[in-house]
C-alpha cells in the first residue's frame, strides 16, 4: 500500500459521468400516483415486486419488471386517496391516506385482500404522516409518526393484538414525515415560536434510536439534528447521513437571493448536528417544490423529485443536476431500485407517470452500469481522515468540493493507495481520475 501526499492546487470543474437516460415505465393507470414499494427478489437476481398506490384507492402490483400489472382491491367503496405505504417482514402491506380519520388498511397476503386497521379513539384524531417498517421487531411492527406523538407501533407477534406505546417528546410539534435506517428513525417536524416580530415557523430534523427491551417496552435515545427557518419538504438517510430538502420562505436568506429550493446534509448519529454543504437549485423557481428525496447505494448519489403547485412541471435531480423534466405531471415519490453496481431509482407522479433509469424496468432490457467504467474505487465511504483508493493505473486524480472547486491534486499509483485527508471539513467531495468520478462523504 502506498501513502500519498497531496500535490499543488489548481482549478477544475468536476462533473459526474453521464448517466443512463431516464426512461418512462409502462403504467397501468392514468390516476395520480403518490407512493410505491420495491420488494427485491429473495435471491437478489430475479424480478422485484413493485407496488404503486395513488388517488381514489388506486393500487397495482407487478412481478415481471413492470411489463404487466395486477390491480389491488384496497378501498372499493370509499375510494380514498393513498399517500403512504410500507411493507413489513415480507408479510404485511400497510397503506394510509395520511389524513385525519382517513384510510388506514393492512394486508397479510401480499395485497390480495385488505382489512381496516382501527386506532384507539385517543389516537384516531392524529393525522398519520409516516408509516415506518420495524422489520427486526417481533414479526413486524409498523411505526407511525404523528402530531405531538412521535411513535406508536403495531405488534403482530403479540397474539395478533394491538400494542401502542406513545413517545411524547415535545408539545406543539407537528411531525411531517420520517425515514428509517436500522433502528434509527429520522424525522422532520415543524414548530411555532414567538419573537419581537410575531410568531414564526421553525423546522427541524432529529434522529431517534429505538431498541426493543421486551414486549411493550422500548429504550429511546434522541439525537438532535439541524434546524431551519425554511420549510423542510423531504428527508432520506444512508450510512447515517441525512439528506434534507428545503423550500425557502419569504424573509430569509435564500428567498432574498431568489433561491427557493436547496439541499443540505447532517449526520445526527455521528454527532454532526448542523446542516452542511447547502446546495441551491435556483432553476426551480419559487413555484416548484421538492417532494421526495433519496440517497442511493452503492455510490451515495443524491436524488430529488417534485413539481409545481398545480401538480405539473415534474423534475428529477441527480447530484445537483436536473436530468428529467415532465411538463404535464409533477413527480411525487422516489424509491431505490439499485443493485451492487448501478445507482437506480423509480419515481411515480401525477397522471400515472412512472420513470426509471433501469432499462430492464422501462424497456425490458438488461440494466447497464454507468457509474464506473474502470477499476477505480475508494473506501471507507463515509471516511474520517484517511481514504484507501484503488486504481488500475498511475494517474493524477483531482479532489473537488460540491461547487466544483478543486481542492487537491493527488498522484495515484497502480494498485492500492492510502490518502491522508486530515483537515477536510465534514461534507461531500468528488474524486476524479479523468474517466470516473467518485462521490465521497467526509464525516
Amino acid at each position: 500500500m502506498k501513502t500519498i501526499v497531496c500535490l499543488a492546487f489548481f482549478g477544475l470543474i468536476v462533473q459526474i459521468a453521464a448517466a443512463q437516460e431516464m426512461l418512462e415505465v409502462k403504467s397501468p393507470t392514468s390516476a395520480n400516483l403518490n407512493t410505491l414499494i420495491n420488494v427485491p427478489s429473495e435471491d437478489g437476481v430475479g424480478a422485484p415486486t413493485i407496488y404503486i398506490f395513488g388517488d381514489a384507492g388506486t393500487g397495482y402490483v407487478s412481478k415481471d419488471k413492470c411489463k404487466s400489472w395486477q390491480q389491488l382491491d384496497i378501498d372499493p367503496v370509499k375510494k380514498r386517496d393513498i399517500n403512504l405505504a410500507t411493507r413489513v417482514n415480507d408479510t404485511l402491506l400497510f397503506v394510509s391516506g395520511g389524513k385525519e380519520n382517513d384510510l388506514l388498511k393492512y394486508s397479510t397476503d401480499d395485497g390480495a385482500t385488505f382489512k381496516d386497521f382501527v386506532l384507539p379513539q385517543e389516537y384516531s384524531a392524529y393525522p398519520v404522516c409516516a408509516i415506518i417498517p420495524m422489520n427486526n421487531w417481533m414479526n413486524g411492527i409498523v411505526s407511525f409518526a404523528q402530531k405531538d406523538i412521535f411513535v406508536c407501533w403495531q405488534d403482530w407477534g403479540n397474539n395478533g393484538g394491538l400494542l401502542i406505546q406513545p413517545a411524547q417528546f415535545s408539545q406543539g410539534v407537528n411531525y411531517l414525515g420520517a425515514t428509517i435506517e436500522g433502528n434509527y428513525i429520522t424525522t422532520f417536524a415543524k414548530s411555532t415560536g414567538s419573537g419581537t416580530n410575531g410568531d414564526y415557523s421553525l423546522f427541524g430534523v432529529a434522529t431517534v434510536y429505538l431498541k426493543l427491551l421486551g414486549p411493550g417496552t422500548a429504550e429511546v435515545d434522541i439525537f438532535g439534528g439541524g434546524s431551519s427557518y425554511d420549510s423542510i419538504t423531504s428527508i432520506s438517510t444512508y450510512k447515517g447521513n441525512c439528506l434534507t430538502a428545503f423550500h425557502s420562505t419569504k424573509g430569509y436568506y435564500y428567498y432574498d437571493n431568489g433561491i427557493y429550493n436547496y439541499e443540505a446534509v447532517t449526520n445526527p448519529v455521528a454527532g454532526v448536528t448542523s446542516f452542511t454543504n447547502r446546495r441551491p437549485f435556483p432553476e426551480l423557481g419559487k413555484e416548484m417544490t421538492i417532494k421526495s428525496s433519496l440517497i442511493t447505494p452503492p455510490h451515495s448519489l443524491f436524488w430529488h423529485v417534485g413539481g409545481d403547485v398545480n401538480g405539473e412541471n415534474g423534475f428529477i435531480i441527480r447530484d445537483g443536476v436536473i436530468i428529467k423534466q415532465v411538463q404535464s405531471s409533477a413527480l411525487n415519490m422516489i424509491i431505490n431500485v439499485s443493485d451492487n453496481e448501478v445507482d437506480a431509482i423509480l419515481a411515480v407522479g401525477n397522471n400515472g407517470k412512472i420513470y426509471s433509469n433501469r432499462t430492464d424496468l422501462a424497456l425490458g432490457t438488461p440494466v447497464i452500469s454507468w457509474t464506473r467504467n474502470d477499476d477505480f474505487s475508494a473506501y471507507p465511504n463515509p471516511f474520517n481522515s484517511e481514504l484507501t483508493v484503488k486504481s488500475s493505473s498511475e494517474v493524477i486524480a483531482t479532489l473537488s468540493d460540491v461547487l466544483g472547486t478543486t481542492l487537491k491534486q493527488i498522484r495515484l499509483e497502480s494498485g492500492t493507495n492510502l490518502i491522508s485527508l486530515i483537515g477536510l471539513k465534514p461534507g461531500i467531495y468528488f474524486l476524479n481520475n479523468k474517466k470516473t468520478t467518485l462521490k465521497l462523504i467526509k464525516q
